[in-house]
């Protein structure tokens, strides 16, 4: 992933949000936090890191790319425009080409709901 071009790119689109890099020196997701206290974020993901949520339930909307998303063992490929639902307890990751995603969490995200799983 070109970190500082998404960063630009995001900056650009985003004025004043906040951006995270995971991880931070080489990122493979960069998140853009558009409104976190109502769970919306824009992510840029080349891979996330497979994990489950207890409580949260999570939309992913792709507004630029292909995403590959695996939901407790099944994938399907979404391409722009295309969403997903990602229901609690269940495992997800995502694997993408700087691909950009509008994610919309209810409640909102927090990270002590966000459990790394292998």
């Amino acid at each position: 992933m070109n970190k500082q071009k998404v960063i630009t790119e995001l900056v650009e689109k985003y004025p004043g949000k906040n951006i995270v890099c995971l991880p931070d020196n080489n990122p493979r997701e960069i998140i853009c936090e558009l409104e976190p206290k109502l769970g919306m974020a824009v992510a840029v993901i080349d891979s996330s890191k497979p994990h489950k949520h207890n409580l949260v339930k999570e939309f992913y909307k792709v507004i630029k790319g292909e995403l590959l998303i695996n939901i407790d063992g099944k994938e399907q490929i979404l391409k722009e425009g295309e969403y997903v639902e990602i229901k609690p307890p269940a495992a997800h990751f995502a694997k993408g080409n700087e691909t950009w995603v509008d994610v919309f969490s209810d409640p909102s995200w927090h990270p002590e709901d966000h459990i790394l799983t292998k």
